[in-house]
Order: C-alpha cells, then sequence, then structure tokens
C-alpha cells in the first residue's frame, strides 16, 4: 500500500506493483519517490519503481525501472528521483558495503563504504551524503561515514549505538537529524550532527 500525506491528512494511492519490506526510498520536493529492493516474504528482490504524478489527472502512480545489480534489504536509501544512492545492507547471511547509484534510469556499483553494516540511516544526495549507525556482523555500529560524491570518510560517532529497526535521519552533511530506534527497546532519543559531532537533544 501507499499513503500520501498533503501536509495534514493521509490518503490511500495506487499500490505498488510488488509487496515488499525492509527496502530503502528517496524523494524529491515535487510528488515523486522511488522504492527499492527489499525482501517479499520469500525472496530479496533487486525491483525498483519509481512514483509519478499526472497533474491534470490529479493521479500518480508506480512504474517499474532497472533492477538494482545486487538485491538486498535493510540498507540505506537517499537522494531524489533521477539521483539516488543505496548503501549498505544485508544479503542472508552477509552484511554488505556494497552501494550503489542511480541516474533515474539505471544502476551502477561505486565506491562501497567503509564498514559493511544493516538497518543504517542515510540521508542526502549523491554529491553529500550520510550514512549512520546500523549493524555489523555481531554488534551494533555507532560510526558515521559521509560521502563526497566519490569517496567514504569516517567521521563523528553518534553517542547512541541502538540505532536501527527503524531509526529515522533528515537533514544534510552539516545539519542533520537523527531518532528513534530499536531493540532491544525502542528509543525516543534524537541527536544532532553539525557537520562534525553529534549532540543528544
Amino acid at each position: 500500500q501507499t499513503e500520501e500525506f498533503d501536509g495534514t491528512s493521509w490518503t490511500e494511492v495506487a499500490d505498488l506493483a510488488t509487496p515488499r519490506y525492509a527496502g530503502a526510498g528517496a524523494a524529491s520536493g515535487s510528488p515523486s519517490g522511488r522504492q527499492i529492493s527489499g525482501y517479499t516474504g520469500t525472496a530479496f528482490t533487486a525491483e525498483t519503481e519509481e512514483w509519478s504524478w499526472d497533474s491534470t489527472l490529479a493521479a500518480g502512480t508506480w512504474a517499474s525501472s532497472n533492477d538494482m545489480n545486487t538485491s538486498r534489504n535493510h540498507f540505506s536509501g537517499f537522494g531524489t528521483q533521477t539521483a539516488a544512492l543505496a548503501a549498505a545492507g544485508y544479503v542472508t547471511p552477509t552484511v554488505q558495503a556494497l552501494v550503489e547509484s542511480y541516474d533515474g534510469s539505471s544502476w551502477t556499483e561505486t565506491t562501497n563504504v567503509n564498514t559493511a553494516r544493516r538497518l543504517s540511516a542515510g540521508n542526502g544526495s549523491t554529491t553529500a551524503g550520510l550514512v549512520v549507525a546500523g549493524k555489523d556482523a555481531t554488534a551494533d555500529v555507532a560510526i558515521t561515514e559521509e560521502w563526497n560524491g566519490s569517496t567514504w570518510t569516517e567521521t563523528g560517532d553518534i553517542n547512541t549505538t541502538r540505532r536501527k529497526h527503524g531509526n529515522a535521519m533528515q537533514g544534510t552533511t552539516e545539519a542533520a537529524l537523527v531518532f528513534g530506534g530499536d531493540p532491544p527497546s525502542t528509543l525516543d532519543y534524537a541527536e544532532s550532527f553539525n557537520g562534525t559531532s553529534w549532540t543528544e537533544e
């Protein structure tokens, strides 16, 4: 199912073609967006679907685009419908460091993150982004990595490592906010990033 928010209330709109969970998405300021990869309940999928809005009909639809190169779930997705990044993730039984970029039509493998992980939060653009926290092969991690369009650089760690399973993130590489997270218990913590370090709010 897909729901659209108009600033006040939610309305059900056109469904995805392929039901899935633990995927990721990206969106721009206009009524467009993209849902990528994930798990269908029986298999990992690399499928990409793009949302488009028809202002004449006042309705939107999902349309399939080219698949990612590597099927996965529990990864970070950020950017816009025509310029996006998918970073890290999980394919049984291995956490991934793989990163792919999207140009609005096809996916291209690019520089891997330094620390393979799943369940991380991500935000930014294809030239300036962040991947924060998550879980590596054995434990939660507090690591923040910053993307400059070609390479990943480790920067200040978050203060609370248990930020996975539903953590969310907004902002830029110079002013970001990460909040929520789980388990073993759900978190109501929020931390802000100033481009160098994290501060609990």
